[in-house]
């Protein structure tokens, strides 16, 4: 084998060639073969009613395109010369992309699928690449046993491989499922905190407009007058948040861990609940959500709307308003939000059993 030969068309400069098919076929495949030290080739060989550009003692046939030619267009017509010849090895190249096929290929059903080499002129300087042809191409294989010995360990190399590959694949998808899931528990879990972010920045709000449940209902109770002001308004100079900052787990008390909470309410609410060391909250099987649930409970805490929405219909929550089996939550807000049909505060609503 010429390495140096074979690097040179490697370095073949196309800025000025000829793109014809002869040219192509003399200037770079004639020298190709040659530097694998087939020398004597058999040109425009005649084939039942065709030509086939060059054939080798009817083991390896070649066929030449022009430079620019796409050879996906041509590779019916390779495979009608093999169905001929029946050579070991057929080439199909237009001088810079290079096709090998092993025509005889048992375990492969279509003549397209039997490619057992695909490579550049530029990938030439290779050495690995050439050390591989060497086996099929060269001259010193070409005339022994050894020759059909490296095209069959090639055909296994590449079952082998497409297998890994397969299995490679199938350990993706795999991958990708699980990685989805993930994906999904964290939308949830940062839809409830946009939901709780949104629900404190609602009493902020109503706090500095000064609509203040608790002040209206003493005064009510008491007969306030009304145009008595507070002489020490409620400070609203708390620093505004700009950036959101990095969420930390909270730390759990060990006393509250796997502790029993409930919540009871006039709207028919009846639940239970326990704490999770990943703080995590789960609504205990038999517990009663509310009867009716907030006008504002699909945008005050949509991800809570949504998954009281898909337990309804799924039979998580039956007719009776009970849930039928034990239900895991990403914090104890959204499980109150839940129960209660309304954006709630999980560290007000639920109280120890």
């Amino acid at each position: 084998m010429n390495i140096e030969k074979l690097k040179s068309l490697a370095n073949t400069d196309f800025t000025h060639f000829i793109q014809s098919e002869n040219n192509v076929k003399y200037k770079i495949i004639i020298p190709f073969l040659q530097a694998f030290n087939h020398l004597e080739l058999d040109l425009e060989h005649a084939a039942q009613g065709s030509r086939i550009d060059i054939n080798i003692g009817n083991r390896i046939i070649v066929e030449t395109k022009a430079l620019g030619i796409n050879i996906n267009n041509h590779v019916q017509q390779l495979s009608d010369y093999s169905g001929k010849e029946l050579p070991v090895l057929a080439i199909l190249t237009n001088g810079r992309h290079f096709r090998i096929y092993s025509p005889q290929w048992r375990h492969r059903r279509t003549f397209a699928e039997k490619v057992i080499y695909e490579f550049e002129l530029k990938d030439l300087t290779d050495l690995q690449l050439l050390h591989r042809l060497e086996k099929i191409i060269g001259f010193c294989n070409y005339d022994n046993d050894e020759f059909f010995e490296h095209v069959e360990q090639r055909e296994k190399e590449i079952m082998q491989v497409m297998k890994e590959i397969e299995r490679i694949k199938s350990d993706k998808e795999i991958q990708v499922i699980e990685l989805q899931n993930e994906i999904n528990e964290l939308k949830e879990k940062l839809l409830d905190i946009s939901d709780q972010l949104k629900s404190k920045e609602q009493i902020v709000s109503d706090i500095n407009d000064g609509k203040i449940p608790d002040i209206a209902i003493k005064k009510a109770e008491t007969y306030f007058p009304i145009n008595i002001t507070f002489t020490s308004p409620i400070s609203t100079n708390v620093p505004i948040v700009t950036k959101i900052p990095t969420i930390q787990t909270p730390k759990l008390s060990n006393d509250n861990i796997g502790a029993t909470f409930k919540i009871e309410n006039k709207n028919g609410s009846h639940a239970l609940g326990k704490l999770l060391s990943n703080g995590n909250f789960i609504i205990l099987k038999g517990s009663i959500v509310s009867l009716t649930t907030a006008p504002k409970f699909q945008t005050s805490s949509p991800s809570a709307f949504r998954k009281r929405t898909q337990f309804l219909k799924d039979g998580t929550i039956d007719a009776n308003r009970q849930f039928t089996k034990d239900v895991e939550f990403n914090s104890k807000s959204g499980a109150a939000s839940v129960v209660l049909g309304d954006s709630a505060d999980g560290n007000k609503h639920w109280r120890p059993s």
